[in-house]
């Protein structure tokens, strides 16, 4: 009886060291993925501010000249696309 509860005690044993080592790998690699996903997408935000403020800035700085690609709005179609001054509808 007592070599039956000296495997059984082993057993546990080997089953809950091996459920720790599965457990904490698993929780492991979600904080690592978590951990990565919001570096990223805090670069993410730095590079979008980033590129804001230059595009502003840019705005600001040069003038508005609308491409003939560009769609025009029907309120806007009986108006010559070279004026002098804008007109307001």
């Amino acid at each position: 009886m007592a070599r039956l509860d000296r495997a059984m005690t082993t057993g546990c044993l080997i089953l809950l060291v091996a459920l720790i080592v599965v457990f904490g790998t698993v929780l492991g690699v979600l904080w690592y993925w978590s951990w990565h996903t919001d570096k990223i997408n805090a670069e993410h935000r730095q590079q979008a501010c980033w590129h804001s403020t230059t595009n502003s800035a840019e705005r600001r700085t040069r003038p508005y000249v609308p491409s003939a690609t560009q769609a025009r709005p029907i309120r806007m179609l009986s108006q010559p696309l070279s004026t002098s001054a804008p007109v307001l509808p």
